[in-house]
């Protein structure tokens, strides 16, 4: 049974181009644009990575990463930004993020 990753970015072009990146390697891919939809799949599926943009409408990459570090914390997260903020990098990177 293949892995589950979660693709979590506002923007439904890199949520596409992410998604088939991640079936082409084999991994079952759930999709969310936003922090509560992450939350809810991350709740439901169990999955065992979220690739997740930090900037999102409706609870932001930041919460949404503290909130899937609450609920599992083994729960993997990469997180993928085009924002250049130095201060938001270091705190995911701080909650745990890769």
């Amino acid at each position: 049974m293949p892995e589950t990753v979660l693709v979590v970015d506002d923007d439904p072009e890199v949520r596409a181009a992410l998604g088939e990146y991640l079936r082409s390697e084999g991994f079952e891919v759930l999709e969310a644009e936003n922090g509560l939809e992450a939350l809810v799949h991350v709740k439901r599926a169990r999955p065992r990575a979220v690739v997740l943009d930090l900037m999102m409408p409706r609870l932001g990459g930041l919460e949404a990463l503290k909130r899937i570090r609450a609920f599992d914390a083994t729960i993997g997260v990469v997180v993928v930004t085009g924002a250049e903020d130095i201060e938001l990098h270091r705190q995911a990177l701080a909650l745990g993020a890769l």
